[in-house]
């Protein structure tokens, strides 16, 4: 589930005029038991940037995670180790935009989970951490497909995007 939650999302971002890159590296360091600083590389799912702005998206799934309130520190963890990368990045003007002034984190989760855990998710909420389910994307995404389509006009051909004109075929032709 996690990759088709990346492509919609790489899909929503982009209708929204943003910018994104796609399994952007960062690194994260941690002491090991004996003392060591380890550094290793994690993956940011969705990295989007628009003006000001950048978001960092993580596209999760809780199904088969037994210790949710762990798993939810460690998300937040991870968050805030990819925040401060990225502000360290801008600081030393490694990161391509210099311009940042806000940097939101969301996580996007299909609704049966969100149903599910919803009391738990509050703590993300708590923590800055904004959450967009797959019905709101999809919604998004249809309302663009029928604006691109609009755009059109007949003009140029070819289908564009062939993934939100497969959302556009399915919501429009459903029966």
């Amino acid at each position: 589930m996690p990759r088709l939650l990346i492509e919609l999302a790489q899909r929503f971002f982009m209708c929204r005029n943003y910018l994104i890159s796609i399994r952007y590296p960062f690194k994260i360091k941690r002491q090991s038991k004996g003392g060591r600083i380890i550094e290793s590389v994690k993956f940011i799912d969705i990295l989007a940037y628009r003006r000001s702005e950048l978001i960092l998206v993580r596209c999760i799934s809780f199904k088969n995670v037994k210790k949710i309130k762990r798993s939810i520190q460690k998300l937040v963890s991870w968050f805030k180790a990819a925040e401060d990368y990225l502000k360290e990045e801008i600081a030393n003007k490694k990161f391509p935009v210099e311009n940042i002034n806000v940097i939101h984190k969301v996580i996007i989760i299909s609704d049966e989970e969100l149903e599910e855990r919803k009391e738990l998710l509050k703590i993300l909420k708590s923590r800055g951490i904004e959450i967009i389910t797959t019905s709101t994307i999809l919604s998004e995404l249809e309302k663009c497909a029928d604006e691109r389509e609009a755009l059109r006009s007949g003009k140029e051909r070819g289908e564009g995007d062939l993934f939100l004109s497969l959302i556009r075929f399915i919501t429009h032709y459903k029966s």
